[in-house]
């Protein structure tokens, strides 16, 4: 189970890391409204297209190509907010946006697990089919929706005045300027702290990973078989991290120490992990373990913040 688990998460990242760059470039070209929307209708078709595999390889080529759909989604969204918001915001606003990503954990665990066990055989379909039904058809109505209500620019805005469209569009472009510089990759690559940075996000995405694809099964060789406690136990990591991601986002805000939040962060993940394989078989101990992971490795990138003068 283990090895098939990560073979299949090892492909989604494949696709994810071969196409990240080329959709980033698309998504700079053709606007982000329409890029991410193209993201979200393209990864929720391919998610529901998965009740329809009936062989090992082509669930193995069709988790590929949902990691290829995604790529970019991330990146896109940060870059989206670079545009819209002054970086004395960023940390908080960040914060809201991975509260999202909490959430969905936080909710996702238990109704899959409800999923699972209560929709198993209705309507002819099993309970994995109905699992990937009802993660990708609402992210299509999701992308059609972005692709009505998201507007690429400030002056496209209707909910602004025009003095606010001023003020805004103003301030920002007073930051870019500050951090201008030449736009190729190797001039990128060049900027200090550049490699650095990316190491640090290859890291912390390596965590995250893990407390992704890993604690659903942690939980269960820690002796717990119920799905429906599965599920509720996979929340817990997400509820600490909303919680910690919210505070200390503003926190990182007000106080411009974005490192010490981050290292404060990442160390708290670090005793979550090892504490997750001190207490593998013990289920009161491995929830505490995987609390603190979670308020770590989801708080990270949000106390970091993606804009101008984060680091």
């Amino acid at each position: 189970m283990g090895k098939g688990q990560g073979l299949r998460a090892g492909l989604f990242s494949l696709g994810y890391v071969l196409f990240e760059v080329p959709s980033n470039l698309f998504l700079y070209r053709v606007g982000v409204r329409r890029w991410i929307a193209r993201i979200m209708i393209s990864w929720g078709i391919c998610t529901a297209a998965m009740i329809f595999v009936s062989s090992e390889w082509q669930f193995y080529a069709l988790r590929f190509i949902i990691g290829m759909a995604e790529a970019g989604f991330s990146p896109g969204i940060l870059f989206f907010m670079t545009l819209w918001f002054p970086a004395a915001y960023c940390g908080r606003v960040t914060s809201y946006m991975f509260l999202a990503s909490a959430c969905s954990g936080l909710i996702g665990g238990p109704v899959s697990g409800l999923i699972l066990s209560g929709l198993d055989g209705f309507m002819g379909l099993r309970g994995w089919h109905w699992l990937f039904l009802s993660g990708g058809i609402p992210c299509v109505f999701l992308g059609l929706l972005v692709l009505k209500l998201l507007e690429d620019r400030i002056q496209d805005a209707r909910w602004l005045s025009t003095p606010e469209k001023t003020v805004l569009e103003h301030t920002i472009s007073r930051e870019v300027k500050k951090i201008e510089g030449g736009h190729s990759l190797l001039s990128a690559i060049k900027t200090p702290g550049f490699l650095m940075l990316g190491l640090i996000y290859f890291l912390i995405q390596i965590g995250s990973y893990g407390l992704n694809f890993w604690v659903p099964h942690l939980i269960k060789t820690s002796g717990i078989d119920d799905p429906k406690m599965i599920g509720l136990m996979t929340a817990v990591p997400y509820l600490c991290g909303a919680v910690t991601m919210m505070v200390l986002g503003r926190l990182a805000d007000v106080s411009g120490e974005r490192l010490k939040f981050v290292a404060g962060c990442l160390l708290m993940a670090t005793v979550g992990f090892i504490l997750s394989g001190y207490f593998d078989r013990n289920p009161l101990g491995l929830t505490f373990a995987i609390a603190l992971m979670g308020a770590g490795m989801i708080a990270s990138i949000p106390s970091s913040g993606p804009c101008r003068r984060s680091w």
